[in-house]
């Protein structure tokens, strides 16, 4: 088994790789006020997702990236891309009540936490790519009753932190 740790202004991540290549971990938040996602990333290219581990209301509406509403849910009327690659599963806690709370996660290599990764491959990407620990702000365009809400397309990264092999 081999372990890694991320540590942040706004948490300390450690997840241990599992013999089968199951991802167990967990998160201590520290103050989350100021954000609206928390997720680990393959490290290669920021896909897949591999783990939510909060998100906000105003990020599950879609977050725009360079184009605005690029990437909104499949539910909101006049999405144009209805692939909802940035929204956290329903069950992902919300930033607004997780501060200073512990958040546990476990990921086997046939799931990968609802992301598009092809199980048949053989590993998931936390084995071959490495992990990054992202926190996201909350200066970003969101879908507000139907429209875009101001703010700049784009996810407005604060923190993007490598894992480090602790053993």
């Amino acid at each position: 088994m081999t372990t890694y740790s991320a540590t942040g202004t706004y948490g300390y991540c450690q997840y241990t790789v599992l013999p089968d290549q199951t991802l167990e971990g967990f998160i201590n938040f520290y103050d989350l006020r100021t954000l609206s996602a928390i997720h680990i990333h393959s490290a290669i290219d920021g896909n897949p997702i591999l783990v939510w581990l909060a998100t906000s209301k105003q990020w599950q509406t879609g977050v725009a990236q360079a184009t605005p509403l690029a990437n909104c849910p499949c539910c909101t009327p006049g999405c144009s891309n209805p692939t909802c690659s940035l929204i956290a599963p329903p069950c992902t806690p919300r930033t607004a009540t997780r501060s200073f709370t512990t958040y546990r996660f476990k990921v086997s290599p046939s799931s990968c936490n609802n992301t598009v990764t092809d199980p048949a491959c053989g590993t998931c990407p936390w084995i071959s790519q490495g992990t990054l620990l992202n926190f996201h702000g909350k200066d970003f365009q969101y879908v507000k009753k139907g429209c875009p809400s101001a703010g700049s397309p784009g996810a407005d990264m604060i923190e993007s932190i490598p894992f480090t092999l602790l053993n």
